[in-house]
């Protein structure tokens, strides 16, 4: 557990400063420049790209399947709006 040292500032403020400050500090820097930074292509930023949209298309079709179900139990029509967005979802994950 870390302990804090409590200082009174000239102002009258306290401030609480972790016991290991030094040592939590190195060891930050110390992270900061052992980092990798990744750098993709623009194929592969593309290709994550679009792998984020078929994976919000199969979401959205997901969290939308129950107007079919009820559609097919009461006959009570899916919104146009849902019926465009989840055709342009198929569309896109048949590419």
């Amino acid at each position: 557990m870390t302990k804090f040292i409590e200082t009174i500032k000239d102002d009258g403020t306290v401030e609480y400063v972790a016991e290991n400050y030094d040592e939590l500090m190195a060891l930050a820097k110390e992270i900061e420049t052992t980092r990798v930074k990744i750098e993709l292509t623009q194929e592969q930023l593309a290709e994550t790209m679009l792998y984020q949209q078929k994976h919000e298309a199969r979401e959205y079709l997901k969290s939308t399947d129950w107007y079919a179900a009820r559609l097919a139990e009461t006959a009570a029509p899916i919104p146009e709006a849902v019926l465009e967005k989840r055709s342009a979802a198929r569309l896109l994950l048949s590419t």
